[in-house]
Formats: C-alpha cells, sequence, structure tokens
C-alpha cells in the first residue's frame, strides 16, 4: 500500500509535511499486532491495532460486509481495506474510539458508509480510493472533530452535489490536507475549488 501523494497545488514543504503526517499513522502501525480479517483480531483482541483486509469477492455474491464483530476490537488504530467488490461497513464501527485511519480500494455506494462513522472521534484520515459510486460525500464525515486528511476518487459520473459537497469539506474545522483523484470538472471549477479551500487554510492536491 503506497500512500504518498503528488500535490499539484502547494509548496515542497507542504508535500512533505503530508508525507509525515501519513507515514505517522501507517508507518508506525508495523510496530503493532497486525490481523488481515476481523475474525484473527478477535484472537489477540486486546492487542490488535491494526486490521488490513484483501477480499476477493464474486461480484455476483453481493458486497463483501465488514462483520459487525469489528466493534469488539476496541483498541484498533488503522483499518485498511482492499476488495475489488463494494465494500459496506457496519453502524457498529462507531465504537472504536481509538482508530486514526481508515482507508479503503473498493466500490462503494451512498448506503456503504453509516452516519455513525462521525463517532470514531479520533480519526484523522480518511481515504475512500477505487471505483466509488458516491452521489454526495458520506454525512458522516463532516462530523468528525479530528479529521485532518481526505483522499476521495471520483467517478465519471460525479454530481453536482459531489461538487457541492467539496466545497462543504471547509465545515471540517481540523481538516489540513485533501486529495482529489479522477477529477473531472472544469478547470474553472477546478480552480474555483482551490481558491475556496485554500482560503480556509486547507491543502488541495489531484491526481497528475
Amino acid at each position: 500500500m503506497i500512500f504518498a501523494r503528488t500535490f499539484a497545488i502547494g509548496q515542497d514543504s507542504s508535500a512533505r509535511e503530508i508525507d509525515n503526517f501519513i507515514n505517522s499513522i501507517f508507518m508506525d502501525s508495523y510496530q503493532y499486532i497486525q490481523a488481515y480479517s476481523v475474525e484473527e483480531g478477535l484472537q489477540n483482541v486486546d492487542s490488535t491495532k491494526s486490521l488490513l483486509i484483501s477480499a476477493l469477492v464474486d461480484t455476483m455474491s453481493g458486497p463483501y460486509i465488514l462483520p459487525k464483530e469489528i466493534c469488539k476490537l476496541k483498541n484498533l488504530i488503522q483499518i485498511a481495506i482492499e476488495c475489488n467488490n463494494r465494500v459496506t461497513i457496519p453502524k457498529e464501527i462507531e465504537c472504536l474510539s481509538n482508530l486514526r485511519a481508515f482507508w479503503t480500494i473498493s466500490t462503494l455506494t451512498d448506503s456503504d458508509i453509516p452516519t455513525s462513522i462521525e463517532n470514531c472521534s479520533n480519526l484523522e484520515f480518511i481515504g475512500f480510493g477505487g471505483e466509488n459510486q458516491f452521489t454526495h460525500i458520506p454525512e458522516g464525515v463532516f462530523n468528525l472533530p479530528k479529521l485532518k486528511y481526505f483522499e476521495l476518487t471520483l467517478n465519471s459520473s460525479s454530481n453536482n452535489q459531489i461538487l457541492f459537497d467539496l466545497y462543504r469539506l471547509t465545515e471540517i474545522k481540523e481538516l489540513k490536507y485533501v486529495y482529489l483523484d479522477n477529477f473531472k470538472y472544469s478547470e474553472n471549477e477546478k480552480q474555483k475549488l482551490i481558491t475556496h479551500l485554500q482560503n480556509a487554510g486547507i491543502e488541495i492536491g489531484f491526481s497528475l
């Protein structure tokens, strides 16, 4: 998993700061006990702090559903999920008060991220990568009190609601960095968004 990002906007010092922030979450997790499924994590329920799931799912059988028993892994700091299909997150994720990073490469729809994610009060990093089908940014994201980094891969049919929600990211008081992949809006809209976020002290980058 590679988390380094090339920011099209901003100084080299900003890029280094972003890399240091990401590494402070993801690299440090390697000193902790990792699990590769919720079931494996439950075998070391008090010690598991990193959950790294790679799921190959028959696309005809429906989404990969993260087991609701994840709520028992209360010491989790990081969740990273890579899946070739939809991923559905249960509302029980709200129990993970120590979670600092949540990252997926999958297909996500509006119903796959519960509003209850807003109760993960220490969440600092969210990355939604892959073939997402969002029509809006999950509402719970806007209520995360410590979120510093937000990453989103848009889809080719991203609508005006998504663009409106990107402007709303200034509602997240601690947000410092935004990274967007597959941004298909006009250059004029891009520049307007850059100005809006930077005026709020938020650095924004785009895939090159």
